[in-house]
């Protein structure tokens, strides 16, 4: 993730008081571009001029970005517009901005799965838009209950370190929602190669990666596509059907159960599923099964 401030550590400073999701996920993503412990926390009721903080978030009603310092936030009352799903309009929170600074070296892929189910169900939820099933939930629901209860130490301290727990679950689940992602970015590029480099109605991929959405995609309706080879982690190569769609059982061919006869035959089941012991025997498979 790009850091704006180039230095090797630096300050943020929050609101203080109760924390919610906007915070905690404002220093998760400054501690995954700079390292955790290069990141120091401030939680303050009010931000005091001459603040030298390297960024301001979640409090001062201000944006301003310099190479000097970084102020986001979005408790003035032009809040900045991040989408508008139909005739909703979602405004920023403050994480919305800083991670929209962060991400904008990587992918249109990235950004956009970054915004869908990350940004914007934050965004709404931090700012009381309901968006019903339009998209998913906050991945970072859970802050809120990190927060002390009445009848718990209510202290400042105690609360700065309910906070450093809040921020370490939502760096946790925000770096392996970002690997996740990335992993469906390499899964596209692998299958969307293979496509390019196969022929007769078989996709030979040379590692397994998710392919069924590149695949179906690719066929746009027709039995382009119909078989996936690919390298069995138990060893020798699998033979798959394409779908017809997403989530369907439906599929364009059917390996029957004849394919057990073939030369290198492993398993079949259900019409859907063969092994081979090499891709050479796999290959041979599909085109006796498609014909």
């Amino acid at each position: 993730m790009k850091t704006m401030i180039k230095k090797d550590s630096v300050t943020v400073t929050v609101h203080g008081g109760q924390f919610h999701a906007d915070d905690a996920m404002c220093v998760a993503l400054l501690q995954l571009g700079y390292g955790k412990a290069n990141v120091a926390v401030r939680r303050a009721f009010k931000i005091e001029e001459g603040d030298d903080s390297d960024y301001i978030l979640d409090i001062g009603r201000e944006d301003s970005v310099s190479e000097a310092q970084i102020r986001l936030d979005h408790h003035q009352s032009d809040k900045g517009v991040l989408t508008q799903i139909d005739e909703t309009v979602v405004p920023h929170c403050a994480a919305s901005k800083l991670a929209l600074l962060m991400i904008e070296d990587e992918s249109e892929d990235f950004r956009a799965t970054f915004m869908r189910e990350v940004l914007v169900p934050l965004a709404a939820q931090d700012n009381g838009v309901d968006l019903g099933n339009k998209i998913g939930s906050n991945p970072f629901n859970f802050v809120h209950v990190l927060n002390g209860t009445w009848n718990e130490n209510g202290s400042p301290a105690a609360q700065d370190d309910r906070f450093v727990q809040a921020v370490n679950l939502v760096r946790e689940v925000l770096d392996r929602i970002i690997t996740h992602i990335r992993a469906k970015e390499e899964a596209e590029s692998i299958v969307r190669d293979a496509i390019a480099n196969s022929s007769n109605g078989v996709v030979l991929l040379p590692r397994f990666a998710p392919w069924q959405e590149g695949v179906i995609a690719a066929n746009n309706g027709v039995a382009k596509w119909q078989l996936v080879c690919h390298p069995s982690n138990r060893g020798g190569y699998n033979l798959q059907v394409v779908p017809k769609e997403n989530g369907s059982f439906a599929s364009w061919i059917s390996i029957p159960d004849s394919v057990g006869d073939l030369e290198g035959h492993i398993f079949h089941a259900h019409g859907a599923f063969a092994g081979f012991d090499t891709v050479e025997h796999a290959l041979a498979a599909a085109k006796e099964i498609i014909g």
